[in-house]
């Protein structure tokens, strides 16, 4: 069965839990590509139902607030083209902004955090293995703050989408709260079972969110 049952949910939500509380650039054990569906579907299932209150509370504020944040730019794109919209959400958002966002954040790939410390233990001498267990200790430390700074970053670009965000940048954590909300799941992704789960989580994601305006628009 490639989809979850209710105890791989669980599962996936105390793992996600403990890495919220303390993120740790650490992969799972080898998974077969099916457990790894299965764990990204289940993902889906535990954000899915928190990012619909999200969305209701801040379509609710704003309607309450009388916040006026003008055009987005999907929503500018979806009246050009509906495929368009669809290919660029579905496909070309996913693929980007996870390469953008998450693709340096495991050690393995964090060149512009690394290689600063590999120089500077190079010019003092050290063993080679000295100073890749060095380096790969004070990567331990700082990525907590590496893997938040990314979730912080995704979010509140986003801002950028609105045509007025200028006006409203003293509220951007709530207005970016539902890409704030998706970034850790998708940064969890990323660090457990690679960029390509991540990049599908954030398409599954996505397409489910739009296919309702699709359908509208259509």
């Amino acid at each position: 069965m490639i989809f979850p049952n209710r105890s791989s949910i669980i599962a996936e939500l105390n793992a996600l839990k403990v890495f919220i509380k303390n993120p740790v650039d650490q992969g799972s054990r080898p998974l077969q590509n099916q457990e790894k569906f299965k764990r990204v579907v289940a993902l889906l299932v535990i954000e899915l139902p928190i990012m619909f209150l999200i969305i209701l509370f801040t379509g609710l504020l704003e309607e309450f607030t009388n916040l006026d944040l003008g055009d987005h730019k999907l929503e500018e794109l979806l009246d050009e083209s509906p495929v368009l919209f669809a290919v660029f959400g579905i496909i070309l958002a996913p693929l980007l902004e996870e390469f953008f966002f998450r693709f340096f954040i495991t050690y393995r790939f964090a060149f512009y955090f690394t290689l600063p410390f590999k120089i500077v233990q190079s010019a003092q001498n050290l063993s080679h293995f000295s100073k890749i267990r060095k380096v790969r200790k004070y990567w331990s430390i700082v990525f907590p703050y590496v893997f938040y700074l990314s979730v912080m970053v995704f979010g509140f670009v986003h801002i950028t989408n609105f045509e007025e965000y200028e006006s409203f940048l003293w509220i951007m954590p709530l207005l970016t709260l539902p890409q704030l909300v998706i970034g850790v799941f998708l940064g969890f992704t990323r660090i457990k079972y690679g960029l390509r789960w991540s990049i599908l989580l954030h398409a599954l994601h996505n397409g489910i969110l739009l296919a309702p305006v699709l359908i509208f628009e259509v």
